[in-house]
C-alpha cells in the first residue's frame, strides 16, 4: 500500500504533463524574483523550507540552521520553553 501512495503523486504528475496542458499562469509580478531565487538554492534548501519541522524534534537550535528549515511548528505539548500565554505585552 505504501509504494502505491508514493507513486500516485508521480503518475498524476505524469498524466498532467503528458496532456499537455498549458503552463500555469504567474500568480503575481514576484515570478521572476522567485525563480532567481529558486535556481540559486539548493535541493536541501528546498526540502528544508518546506518542512515544517516539531520543535520538540530539535536537538540543536542549530538545526534550524543545518536543516535550511523554513519554519517551527509549536503543536500539542510542545510549546515555546519561554512560554505562550495570553498576556503577552506585545
Amino acid at each position: 500500500m505504501r509504494r502505491i501512495s508514493l507513486l500516485l503523486p508521480a503518475a498524476l504528475w505524469a498524466a498532467v504533463w503528458m496532456t499537455g496542458a498549458p503552463a500555469p499562469k504567474a500568480l503575481s509580478s514576484f515570478g521572476p524574483q522567485v525563480k532567481a531565487v529558486l535556481a540559486r538554492m539548493t535541493l536541501d534548501e528546498k526540502i528544508g523550507q518546506m518542512t515544517q519541522a516539531e520543535q520538540d524534534a530539535l536537538k540543536d537550535q542549530a538545526d534550524i540552521e543545518n536543516l535550511f528549515l523554513g519554519s517551527l511548528l509549536s503543536g500539542g505539548n510542545s510549546d515555546p520553553k519561554e512560554g505562550n500565554s495570553s498576556d503577552c505585552p506585545c
